[in-house]
């Protein structure tokens, strides 16, 4: 009898092997939310600065979720007939599709997001400059007006002023005063140049970042397309929509097709009428 490939033949690898990939697969998975766990708490959904940390660790560790789903696969392509990694494998790539669309939502959130970052900061810089600047007036006045060292000490001390040393309370009021007023200038140009030195406010700052965020997000969103696979359906995500592009083009050209040859139909029949007059 010769030898042929048998119908119910044995699997590529065996079944054990086939379910440590699965396994394996499932670790990494769970390892990504474990690290993704770690970043979300304390939950402040509308805090910009909470969705930066959130949309980097998705990214940062996206490579975990994706590796373990292409080990699912794998895993149920080397063994067919195993239910339990069958049903592990169309899980997962019906779960995949909601990550692919997440994905792709996530590179203009974390956009956003970084440019709302952008401006609370400078704002918040600006508001300890001008907090600063006034705090600095108040103590001048507070200069001004002191009767005496010890009234002066005190109304600076409350102000969280310059203190007075043992040689300072030596010295006649008047000395002291214009002694106070000098460190308080230097105070005044320090918070000038702070105030030089901020970085413009401009969105083109952060291209750079948000081209790179955008690039990954997309690459991360085709990368668990083609994994995917909506329920019901033998193709994946990605072939869907590849097909539905293909649909669309042909129909589109199909439409154009028509419209010429009813435009040649036309011409025809006006210069067949010009002749017959």
């Amino acid at each position: 009898m010769r030898k042929g490939v048998q119908p119910n033949a044995d699997p590529l690898l065996p079944s054990s092997t086939a379910r440590g990939l699965s396994l394996a697969g499932l670790v990494l998975m769970i390892l990504f939310l474990t690290i993704l766990a770690g970043s979300l708490f304390p939950v402040r959904l509308l805090d910009p600065a909470w969705q930066l940390r959130v949309g980097g660790a998705l990214i940062n560790a996206s490579p975990f979720p994706l590796i373990g789903l292409g080990l699912l696969h794998l895993a149920a392509a080397l063994d067919l007939h195993d239910p339990l990694l069958s049903m592990r494998r169309r899980l997962s790539a019906q779960v995949a599709v909601a990550v692919a669309v997440g994905y792709l939502l996530l590179a203009p959130l974390l956009g956003v997001a970084a440019l709302r970052q952008q401006q609370r900061q400078t704002l918040e810089q600006s508001t300890r400059l001008r907090r600063a600047n006034a705090q600095l007036e108040q103590m001048r006045q507070a200069t001004s007006r002191a009767a005496s060292t010890a009234e002066l000490e005190q109304r600076l001390s409350a102000l969280q002023g310059p203190k007075l040393d043992a040689a300072d309370r030596t010295l006649r009021l008047p000395l002291l005063r214009s002694r106070v007023n000098a460190l308080l200038d230097q105070a005044v140009a320090q918070v000038a140049r702070a105030q030089a030195s901020r970085p413009p406010l401009h969105p083109w700052i952060l291209l750079p970042e948000i081209a790179r965020t955008s690039i990954a997000c997309l690459a991360l969103a085709v990368g668990f397309a083609g994994l995917a696979r909506q329920p019901g359906s033998d193709l994946s995500l990605l072939q869907e929509l590849q097909d539905g592009l293909d649909r669309l083009w042909f129909r589109q050209r199909f439409q154009r097709r028509n419209r010429q040859t009813l435009s040649d139909e036309e011409y025809l029949r006006q210069l067949s009428g010009d002749q017959e007059d």
